[in-house]
C-alpha cells in the first residue's frame, strides 16, 4: 500500500510541475496579447514555441482555473477568427 501512495505522490509532483508551467505561459501570453480568446492564446503560444501544438485544450482548462484564482478575468466576448464563434475574451486581472 505504501508503494501506491509513493507513486501517487510522485505522479502528483510531475503533474503539478506541468500545471505550474502552463499557468505561467498562459499568463505570459496574456501579458503580450493584452486580451485573447482561448484559441488566440493557444495559437500565439504555439507560434512562439511555448506549446507543442495548436490546440485550444492546451490552454482553456488553465484559463478557467486562473479565472477561479482571480489571476485573470473574463472581459467580454468576441467573434473568434479561428472558430468563427463568439468566445470568451480573457485578460489579466
Amino acid at each position: 500500500m505504501k508503494r501506491i501512495k509513493a507513486t501517487s505522490i510522485e505522479s502528483y509532483q510531475i503533474v503539478k510541475e506541468t500545471l505550474d508551467r502552463r499557468y505561467d505561459i498562459c499568463i505570459r501570453g496574456l501579458k503580450e496579447l493584452k486580451e485573447a480568446t482561448a484559441n488566440e492564446l493557444a495559437l500565439y503560444l504555439f507560434e512562439i514555441g511555448e506549446a507543442p501544438m495548436f490546440n485550444r485544450q492546451f490552454v482553456h482548462p488553465r484559463l478557467t482555473e486562473l479565472v477561479d484564482m482571480k489571476i485573470i478575468k473574463i472581459v467580454g466576448k468576441k467573434k473568434d477568427a479561428i472558430s468563427n464563434r463568439n468566445c470568451l475574451l480573457y485578460s489579466l486581472a
